[in-house]
């Protein structure tokens, strides 16, 4: 839970308000107090559409793309050539890519000129020697950053160690601040690729979420002085950048299993070109099937933050999902068989999520050995939570739990709890943990 107190009022008044808010029953995880009145976070829909050929770009202007030789910045590069642009500058720690060499003679067969800077966009005295090469070499003064630098490195908070944070804030919070030191004064825009992960953090992206969390507040901050800006929270995009490797796919197809759609790049561009004529300074855009996360993971579905755009699919309280599938055979089984059929039915829903059958799940071997991810740890847990009621701690996938362990874990919650069913008080509950971190 977050709460941020007033700077202004003195801390003994900030300290009774907190107080209260903490003995107060409310779902509310984020509180904010300002001027004396009580804010809190909801996502809500934008109304009144606008036209994504109602925004251009200047073909006398330059215009930079860190990450520019990633899937996603030679996506927003041939964009921003197509809205017009004829000088780009982008920014990239290796060398392009074959594919990428095919998509940069491409721009200059348009008539783009293209240079490349081989920088870390956090190294803000390196950005400075490019800008300086590229003014020598008579590019345009810089009038729009696309700032699309990033890198993952996806571990539980406990697993996390300073490297893997400051590696993961370093393109996010160093390069953005460099970019705002280096070319922020006189832009037209400043467009930063935050993902859905700050809105929505995953299990195990504590790191990341962070990062674009950074870079949301940057836009705000520069809206707040009058300085163009605009951060978009990204869902997944299918077919480019991470979407594309065989590790995104998994990913993406096990968000696409709680109801969180990937995005195609044409739909994903023509959201950017109506976000950026609309102006604002922060957007989310993603395609939800509002249904099937709230059948999935109900507990996030019913997060305050979600209340408007959520609607009414879920009921606002905690109640007792009823069991589905699993869930309803083994109550209708005898006591005395309940506990092995749940036992059983751990190990096909795991066996499942490997997408292997059964009989080929090694069910006493640790489970992150098998490959185990942060993503498959969720998916199971919902998938357990959706048969049987059961909500298992995500620690018990990722602390070495195998197959067994986590069946027997399960069943005897399953067995603690029927006392609680036959009495009508719902289904048991091994302990409560959301899709968060």
């Amino acid at each position: 839970m977050g709460y941020d107190l007033d700077p202004a009022v003195p801390l003994e008044r900030g300290w009774t308000a907190l107080a209260a808010e903490l003995g107060a029953r409310t779902t509310e995880d984020k509180v904010a107090w300002r001027g004396g009145a009580r804010f809190v976070e909801r996502l809500a829909r934008m109304a009144g559409p606008v036209a994504a050929g109602a925004w251009a770009v200047r073909a006398d202007a330059g215009y930079l793309i860190s990450g520019g030789l990633g899937g996603l910045g030679l996506a927003l590069a041939e964009w921003l050539a197509e809205r017009g642009a004829r000088h780009v500058l982008l920014l990239g720690r290796s060398a392009p890519s074959s594919a990428a060499r095919e998509t940069l003679a491409s721009l200059e067969r348009r008539g783009v000129a293209v240079r490349i800077a081989a920088v870390d966009v956090a190294d803000e005295a390196g950005l400075r020697r490019e800008l300086d090469a590229w003014r020598r070499a008579g590019g345009p003064a810089v009038r729009g950053v696309v700032h699309a630098a990033g890198v993952w490195r996806d571990l539980p908070m406990a697993q996390m160690s300073p490297e893997d944070l400051s590696a993961v804030l370093a393109p996010k919070v160093a390069g953005t601040l460099a970019l705002e030191r280096c070319v922020g004064a006189d832009l037209d825009f400043f467009l930063s690729c935050s993902s859905l992960s700050a809105v929505l953090p995953a299990h195990g992206q504590a790191n990341y979420a962070a990062g674009n969390a950074f870079l949301d507040a940057h836009a705000q901050w520069r809206r707040a002085h009058g300085r163009p800006a605009l951060s978009i929270n990204w869902g997944p995009w299918s077919g480019i950048g991470f979407g594309a490797s065989e590790h995104g796919r998994r990913a993406h197809e096990r968000l696409e299993s709680f109801g969180l759609r990937r995005i195609a790049p044409a739909p994903a561009l023509a959201a950017l070109g109506a976000l950026l004529a609309r102006g604002g300074a922060q957007a989310t855009v993603v395609t939800v099937d509002w249904a099937l996360l709230a059948r999935v993971d109900a507990p996030l579905a019913r997060t305050a933050l979600l209340t408007e755009v959520a609607g009414g699919l879920v009921a606002p309280t905690a109640s007792a999902e009823p069991l589905a599938g699993l869930g309803q055979r083994v109550v209708s089984a005898a006591p005395a068989e309940q506990e092995t059929m749940v036992r059983d039915g751990v190990a096909e829903i795991i066996a499942r999520v490997f997408r292997r059958p059964v009989s080929e799940l090694r069910r006493d071997e640790p489970l992150p050995n098998l490959g185990l991810d942060s993503l498959m740890a969720v998916e199971i847990k919902n998938r357990i939570r959706a048969e049987l009621g059961l909500d298992v701690p995500l620690a018990r996938f990722l602390e070495g739990s195998t197959a067994d362990g986590l069946a027997d874990f399960t069943a005897a919650a399953w067995t603690e709890g029927a006392a609680s069913r036959a009495a009508g008080g719902g289904a048991a509950t091994a302990a409560t943990e959301e899709f968060t971190v």
